[in-house]
């Protein structure tokens, strides 16, 4: 974005922007990037009691789906 700010590069007009995760120092941009935001802590937690859960057992399981899903923070960048 800031590449794009600094060479005259109309955003969203030009190109849209989007980033995963709302990276906190675009924050103070001039424009409010739109972002897909997902829950890392949520994710780190299910993974760590997965492993813990599969190391109780004799066998290995089939891997595992979990779907936590995502929220779209909608900015100016699309």
């Amino acid at each position: 974005m800031i590449h794009c700010l600094a060479k005259g590069i109309a955003i969203p007009t030009e190109l849209a922007l989007a980033g995963f995760n709302g990276l906190s120092f675009l924050e103070a941009r001039p424009i409010r990037l739109t972002t897909i935001e997902t829950p890392r802590l949520e994710r780190g937690r299910r993974a760590a009691l997965l492993l813990i859960e599969e190391g109780e057992l004799e066998t290995a399981e089939q891997p595992q789906r979990v779907d936590l899903g995502f929220r779209l923070m909608g900015g100016e960048t699309c």
